[in-house]
């Protein structure tokens, strides 16, 4: 037997005591985080960085991926550490690998259709730094 889920919420208004009840078979479908996002990174001094995220299925974490930068340079692939979608949350954790050494970073936000928005969360010379996010799919 498959699942099924209900939806509850007043028929009419708020003072409502009725309520209409719906059930489905389909469960609440999850954003698509995989696939090419050209980004545009805003810290709090209004300094951008511009690149392309890429998030392929895989991995320990379930996703493995790469960060392109315009402005600096990258040695190689992201250590993804978790990678998580609740509806159209998510969370995308890893390590950036840089030729310094490699930078932890936090990725919280939502997806809408072919948008990202997010904050980023960069630990860099023992210092948090905090980035504004937005993102299209290719």
């Amino acid at each position: 037997m498959s699942p099924f889920y209900i939806s509850i919420w007043p028929a009419n208004d708020s003072s409502s005591s009725i309520y209409s009840i719906t059930t489905t078979n389909k469960p609440t479908e999850h954003a698509d985080l995989s696939g090419s996002w050209d980004y545009v990174m805003t810290n709090e001094q209004r300094e951008t960085l511009t690149g392309v995220l890429t998030i392929l299925r895989g991995g320990s974490a379930g996703y493995k991926g790469h960060i392109t930068s315009n402005e600096i340079s990258l040695g190689s692939d992201t250590e993804i550490t978790k990678a998580k979608i609740n509806g159209s949350n998510f969370i995308y954790e890893g390590m950036l690998k840089i030729p310094d050494g490699d930078i932890p970073f936090i990725l919280k936000g939502t997806i809408q259709g072919s948008k990202l928005k997010d904050q980023n969360t960069v630990l860099y010379q023992n210092r948090s730094m905090l980035f504004q996010v937005k993102a299209t799919r290719k």
